[in-house]
């Protein structure tokens, strides 16, 4: 795992949430692309880099459905020197893509032969919605809501553990809510169970969190 901490390496970091899934089980597309500029997403509701928490690693293994496909791969997340790095994996251990979030701007490269079947910005707000996002209130118990702009967001929480979110479009657009269910406290970094649940996108995911690490 040493190599992995060097976020300039480029065999870093790997994660993907359902998009990864979904590029996987579509048709093949164009050749491989080279990266697509970085550029400000203002409508999304990322939360800036250099705010996301201290550095850490999270190796995840990842299975799921879309469109009654089922799939599985393997990822990790890395957060490093106040960015945010993606690399998403086939199953055959090679790189899909790699995509990185400086500030409230992304650069995405595709590195295999395939389409992704909607813009990688939604891999970010994936990414945010389970790990950054979530209400502000320090309440330990009870059902919570919040509205942060388009978006209304609901958390249950016992014990001060959460146990379940949920993000709903104001404007229904689209419509239905995305539910991501948490198994269990931080261990030590994150949850090691979640499963989201997008009914905007019609995926199931659920994601076991293998290694977690906190990086210098």
């Amino acid at each position: 795992m040493g190599q992995l901490r060097d976020a300039t390496d480029p065999v870093l970091q790997l994660l993907s949430m359902a998009a990864l899934g979904l590029m996987l089980s579509v048709e093949p597309g164009c050749a491989t692309s080279p990266s697509i500029p970085a550029k400000p997403a203002p409508s999304s509701q990322l939360i800036a880099s250099e705010r996301l928490g201290p550095p850490m690693l999270l190796r995840q293994r990842l299975s799921g459905e879309h469109r009654g496909k089922p799939f599985e791969l393997e990822c990790v997340l890395q957060i490093s020197q106040g960015k945010l790095t993606i690399i998403g994996m086939t199953p055959f251990g090679s790189r899909a893509f790699v995509l990185t979030q400086t500030g409230v701007s992304h650069t995405f490269t595709k590195l295999i032969d395939r389409e992704l079947p909607f813009d990688p910005l939604h891999i970010l707000e994936d990414v945010h919605r389970v790990f950054f996002r979530g209400i502000s209130s320090t309440a330990t118990d009870g059902k919570l809501v919040e509205v942060e702009g388009p978006e209304q967001v609901k958390e249950q929480r016992s014990q001060g553990v959460l146990k379940e979110r949920s993000f709903v479009r104001l404007d229904q657009n689209p419509p239905g809510e995305i539910k991501i269910s948490y198994g269990g406290p931080k261990a030590p970094l994150v949850p090691t169970y979640v499963t989201i649940d997008n009914g905007w996108y019609g995926y199931r995911l659920e994601i076991e969190t293998v290694v977690q690490e906190s990086l210098p």
